[in-house]
Order: structure tokens, then sequence, then C-alpha cells
């Protein structure tokens, strides 16, 4: 038996050991370990830890706060700017958001609150994917 006929065959008798009253699942144990030849205890274990594939959340832990918009803006005030770090940058971006409003547009309300109150570590948290690029 291949490995991935083995895995398609447990995927298919833990989804059965799951859902089998008590004196069913000794007969599914008993098929099982004489067509694999496989220890009790093992399936046993590798049903009772048997991970269906499901989808998981794409994240967990706290929501972002700041859009993914800002950092476009974000990013071209950075590297007008030399880039500095979020430390130096932070002061910069309340000097240079007229005159990057005059060259590139208008931006919304909510960006410009975020903006300017974006803290310097979430700045550098924000450009730690982007630094090695540049």
């Amino acid at each position: 038996m291949s490995p991935q006929s083995k895995k398609e065959y447990s995927a298919i008798m833990a989804k059965r050991y799951k859902k089998a009253p008590l004196l069913e699942k000794t007969k599914i144990l008993d098929e099982y370990c004489q067509v694999t030849g496989q220890h009790r205890k093992h399936a046993i274990r590798k049903f009772n830890n048997f991970t269906f594939y499901t989808k998981h959340q794409s994240r967990c832990g706290r929501p972002r706060v700041y859009p993914e918009s800002i950092l476009e803006a974000l990013r071209k005030i950075w590297l007008t700017a030399n880039l500095p770090c979020g430390k130096r940058l932070k002061p910069i971006l309340t000097l240079w958001l007229p005159s990057y409003q005059k060259t590139y547009g208008h931006l919304p309300m909510d960006i410009l609150k975020a903006l300017t109150q974006i803290s310097a570590s979430t700045i550098d948290r924000l450009f730690k994917p982007i630094r090695p690029k540049h």
C-alpha cells in the first residue's frame, strides 16, 4: 500500500471511527489494523488525533488598527525622506503631508488621521518586510 493511499484510507476510516458507536469502533480498528499492518494502539491514537482538512482563519489575534491604504502614502514619504527609521519619520509626517497632498492628490480624512496618529514603532513594524528591498 503506497503512502498516499494509506493517507486516503486513514481519512476515510477516521471519519467512520468518529461517528461510530463503541462496538463498531472495535470492528473498524480490526479492519484498519489488518489492512495497513499497523498496531491497534497506533490506530486509536491516529484516529483520535486525526486533523481533517478545514479552513483556518487567515489571521488570529488582534484586528489591524491601520488600514493597508496608509502604507502607500507612508512609503512614498519614507522614500522621499531618504529612508529614515520610525522615530525620525514620525515628526517628518506632519511636515510633509501638505506637500504630499499637493503632489499626489488629496487623501481621505481617515487616512490623514491615521497618519498623524501612527506611532514610530508601528511605522517600523509596517516597514519591516519592505526595508530589505530598499
